[in-house]
Parts: structure tokens; sequence; C-alpha cells
């Protein structure tokens, strides 16, 4: 939001598995407000979506997330205890409410283009070369251990049809979420490199280019499994079906976008002192 100069704003409503009912209250107010100054309000739950509207009865007009139809509908959900709940009840089922809204507020000035592309070129390195953040391993050390972790059977021994889909949809969900952001940073680096004058536009295409290798090596289709999403739990089907092998060749291909994140970010370290001062960017109007 503050790279494209909106100012975001969240609220949550549902906290360790309990309503928030000041939460609620704010939330419900806001999205009134937020509707009729023509701004939809972000919906975020197990699946995220568009708040564009709202009945005279309360009930809002939403846009869910992976709709596969035209159009909007009404939330639905039985009645709840009191006027406000009723009039907030979750798009998914009566008591299932959403975790929180985000409201976007387009009052701040975005950075320099220029700027943003480099900040998000220092990010990108620092992500790659810090080993956590807190409790959550980062980069290349997180690239490392899923690998490791994969490679050992004994982690999956043990798993029941009761248990195993909670790793499963963790590993499926990031492994697959992996392709995505692989795929969007090849497209915006491309983008962002016709800005600029040779050599740097060079460094940058090759920066892409690594991304894109990433792209097609997700994208593959193997004997063990179709391509990244393939491997969410509902699509393999069950514990005996997540076979060693099915891992085995899924480590191999993280171990092959390790080598690939390695060379890409080895790139970008050595094209970002070339971007500063931000006079390597192509002149107004020249192609």
């Amino acid at each position: 939001m503050k790279a494209t100069g909106y100012r975001w704003t969240w609220i949550d409503t549902w906290r360790d598995g309990k309503q928030l009912p000041d939460g609620v209250a704010n939330a419900f107010t806001a999205v009134r407000q937020s509707v009729d100054r023509g701004v939809p309000v972000v919906l975020v739950g197990k699946e995220a979506g568009l708040i564009v509207g709202y009945h005279a009865d309360g009930r809002r007009i939403v846009r869910p997330y992976c709709c596969y139809e035209e159009g909007y509908k009404p939330t639905e959900g039985a009645p709840a205890e009191s006027v406000l709940d009723k009039k907030f009840v979750d798009l998914t089922s009566a008591g299932d409410w959403a975790w929180g809204i985000g409201l976007v507020d387009p009052q701040d000035i975005p950075p320099e283009r220029h700027q943003m592309f480099v900040e998000s070129l220092r990010l990108a390195v620092k992500l790659a070369n810090t080993e956590r953040f807190e409790r959550y391993l980062s980069g290349f050390a997180a690239l490392e251990r899923w690998v490791e972790q994969l490679e050992d059977d004994s982690r999956f021994t043990g798993l029941t049809k009761e248990t195993w889909f909670q790793p499963a949809h963790a590993n499926g969900y990031c492994f697959g979420s992996l392709w995505a952001h692989r795929r969007s940073a090849e497209a915006y680096v491309r983008q962002c490199a016709a800005e600029y004058q040779e050599p740097i536009r060079g460094d940058l295409l090759a920066v892409a280019s690594c991304y894109k290798q990433m792209d097609d090596l997700f994208g593959r289709r193997r004997p063990e499994f179709a391509c990244a999403w393939s491997l969410m739990p509902w699509k393999i089907g069950g514990p005996d079906k997540w076979t060693p092998l099915m891992r085995q060749v899924q480590a191999q291909v993280l171990r092959e976008v390790l080598d690939l994140e390695r060379k890409a970010v080895a790139k970008i370290e050595a094209v970002l002192p070339l971007l500063d001062p931000p006079t390597a960017r192509k002149p107004e109007g020249q192609s």
C-alpha cells in the first residue's frame, strides 16, 4: 500500500477464536463510511474478498475470493444473538466470522518510482540473506531447511488420515505460492528493466531470466506431480499417496530453485550500486 500511495488501516473482528465486540462495531461503521465514499473494503478470513456495498438490512454485498461466476452477492447467515452481529455475519457461514477488514485510504503520496524499485531489490536481498525473522526462517535458510525436512522420511512415517492434512497443506501452499511469487518477480523486474539504459537494463533482464527459469521449473509436469499447485492435499488424495518419491522429487526441485535464487540475488547485489544515482534511467520519452 505504501508503494502505491495508499494508506492501509486494519480492524480486527476476531482473534484467538473469539469475536471482538468493539472491533465488530468499528468495522460495521467503517464499512458503511467507506462504501458511502465509493471505496470497497477488503474482507479477510480464511479467504479474502471485497465488500462493495450493503443493503438496508445491513447485509453486505461482496465479491468473494475465487468466485467462479460473474457479479456480486449479499452475505448470508443464520440470525446471530445481537442485531449488530446479524448485520455483520461472515460470508462463509453463521458463526464463522471474518478475521478483520482492511480500509484503503488514497491520501499518501507514493514514493518516486525509481526509489521504490531500488528499495524492492534491497528488500529482496535482505529477505534472502536473513536467516530468520523472530520464529520464522527466511530466504536461503528457509529453503535449505525445507529440503532437509522433505528428505527426512521419519517426519512422515507417523502421519495418519487425521494428522497428515496440516503438514501437507503447509507444504503444498508454500510450494505453489513460491511459484506464483517468482512468476510475479520475473514480470516485475522485466517491466522495470525497460526504464533503464544499458548496461543496467541487461543486468536486470538477467535477474528476470533467473526468475523465469524458476517459473518454468515449477510449472513443469512430472510423473510424480503435475505442477506446484498439485501438491495441495486435496489434489494428492490422502497420506498413503503422499509418497517418499513425491517428496524427493519436490526436494530436488527446491534445490534447483535455491541455486537459481542464489544466482538471482547475486545479480541483484551486483546491479544495486549502478542504480544509485537515478540518472541511470532512460530520459522521458525515450523508447
